[in-house]
């Protein structure tokens, strides 16, 4: 994704779920039997200055009442836009089509290949490390939920027996310490834990060793900003709606030693 981009970028995109929409509930016109179903998915980000405005943590199954609550990137806020169309929709065609999303927080690699797209903000950060030979002090607990797991999870929840409730959240309900996943990350890398440095101190490094075109250059300001208050605990998605209609997701456990393992083989550095 492109931190950089704005709310009026994604133009097209808003475009696209309104005509998605439409041909959801236009499909009940041949099967008026059936209510097909749209589930979109949307991004913790909406909900990413939740604690700030309520002082909580924890971000309930539920429509959020304004944008205040999402992240000041474009990204966010067309996440934001983009559950109002569905929110409206629901409550106008409820009886023609059964329309939700899900509020995904962060996915990491696939389990089975290690595929983990290098472009995204938790790769950069690890090959920028690496190439620094510093990793980043990260204190509290992450949730990541690999992509196959997220994906067996989404279809879960679109096929669930039970009525479509509008908003899911979707992270993995198993919280670990920084400080074990940062432990697996140093020894693949071979680099000493002792020598993590704070966020300003690694951002200032990574601007002074890379190129501005370098993917963690350009997500300096994410890094700064956002990073630690979205990945540290500090935002927690419920996702107790969303066990009850998903086996896969009640069952799920950490991302183990093995995985990191797969992730950064996959990125090539090892």
């Amino acid at each position: 994704m492109d931190f950089k981009r704005k709310v009026h970028s994604f133009r097209d995109a808003f475009q696209t779920l309104q005509n998605l929409m439409l041909l959801t509930r236009q499909a009940h016109q041949s099967r008026f039997d059936i209510r097909q179903r749209l589930v979109f998915v949307s991004s913790i980000a909406v909900v990413g200055q939740h604690r700030k405005i309520t002082g909580e943590s924890m971000v309930s199954e539920s429509p959020v009442p304004g944008s205040s609550s999402a992240n000041h990137i474009g990204y966010a806020q067309a996440k934001f836009v983009s559950e109002r169309m569905l929110e409206q929709a629901a409550e106008a065609w409820g009886s023609q089509c059964e329309l939700a999303y899900v509020r995904v927080g962060q996915m990491s690699g696939n389990t089975q290949t290690g595929y983990w797209n290098e472009q995204e903000h938790v790769p950069a950060l690890i090959a920028a490390s690496r190439q620094i030979k510093k990793l980043r002090v990260l204190r509290g607990t992450l949730s990541w939920i690999p992509v196959d797991a997220a994906a067996s999870s989404v279809l879960d929840v679109l096929f669930t027996p039970q009525p479509l409730r509008i908003v899911h959240h979707l992270e993995n309900p198993t919280r670990q310490p920084w400080h074990e996943i940062l432990c697996d990350i140093s020894d693949a890398l071979g680099l000493d834990m002792n020598s993590s440095v704070p966020m300003s101190e690694w951002v200032a490094k990574v601007h002074n060793n890379f190129h501005s075109n370098t993917q963690a250059v350009k997500l300096g300001d994410f890094f700064e900003e956002d990073f630690e208050h979205m990945a540290c605990g500090s935002v927690t998605l419920d996702t107790y709606q969303t066990r009850q209609v998903s086996l896969y997701l009640r069952e799920l456990g950490p991302v183990n030693t093995q995985d990191i393992q797969k992730f950064i083989k996959r990125w090539g550095l090892l």
